[in-house]
Formats: C-alpha cells, sequence, structure tokens
C-alpha cells in the first residue's frame, strides 16, 4: 500500500466507531431521522450531501455534519 493510502485508511477504524456510536443513537433517540455514513445521498431521497464522512438527519430537519479526521 502507498503512504497516502495508509495514511488514509488509519481514519477508516475511529470513523467506524463514531458511525456505530450514531447508529446506536438513533435507535434510541426518537429525535434522529436518519445517519448517512460514507454517502452522498440515500436512494428515493433527493438530497445532496457535502460530506462523504457522517451526517446525522433529524425530524425536525437540522442536520450534524461529522468530519472525521
Amino acid at each position: 500500500m502507498s503512504k497516502a493510502g495508509t495514511y488514509s485508511n488509519q481514519g477508516d477504524d475511529y470513523q467506524r466507531a463514531i458511525a456505530i456510536n450514531w447508529i446506536i443513537k438513533l435507535m434510541t433517540d426518537n429525535t434522529i431521522e436518519y445517519v448517512q455514513v460514507e454517502s452522498n445521498g440515500l436512494s428515493g431521497i433527493n438530497e445532496k450531501v457535502t460530506v462523504d464522512d457522517i451526517v446525522v438527519v433529524y425530524k425536525d430537519g437540522k442536520r450534524r455534519h461529522i468530519v472525521s479526521s
């Protein structure tokens, strides 16, 4: 693996842990509509996401963009 690939891969486990945390919250917090992970959109929903890490979308329309580094 290239040096750049190695650096890029180092954050994957951390990002996965953050995503799992929010998915668990999704199951217990009725204010969260859905969680996007490594996504630029969901099938059937006409919207674009400007980040590719984690987006938490609340039922009231608010969004939390989480960029792990």
